[in-house]
């Protein structure tokens, strides 16, 4: 059974079904945890991907395929968006340097306040370890 440390591959193509079954890739892509300090409201997140756009360290910019709250999806573990793409690698000779919320629906539930957060501009730079997260 094909599958990965948290969903099979056929969850993974059930919550991705824009991108082609992983099975039939010409490469894998990959997966990258990005933790907010509060909880995302799970409505308001793009399962496209759209919300993200990703630096790369030759500074091309791209896309994820693909944005879940899968496996920490419970009220007091949404904090954490996990996107699917491609982000570089060794072969490639690039890698991400930045990730930066441009979507304008997702947004964030302050628990202390009680309050809705726009999630919009919020970025995280390899270099600075993300102030501005």
């Amino acid at each position: 059974m094909d599958v990965t440390s948290a969903q099979s591959l056929a969850t993974l193509n059930e919550i991705c079904p824009n991108i082609l079954p992983f099975a039939q890739l010409p490469r894998p892509y990959d997966a990258m945890p990005t933790t907010f300090n509060f909880p995302v409201m799970y409505e308001t997140l793009d399962m496209n991907g759209d919300d993200f756009v990703i630096t790369m360290s030759d500074g091309t910019f791209t896309r994820p395929v693909c944005a879940f709250l899968d496996p920490a999806n419970e009220p007091n573990e949404m904090h954490t968006v996990t996107i699917i793409g491609h982000f570089g690698g060794r072969l490639e000779g690039t890698w991400p340097e930045a990730i930066e919320v441009v979507g304008h629906t997702l947004k964030l539930w302050n628990n202390v306040a009680r309050t809705i957060l726009p999630a919009r501009g919020l970025k995280l730079e390899r270099t600075t370890g993300g102030n501005l997260w």
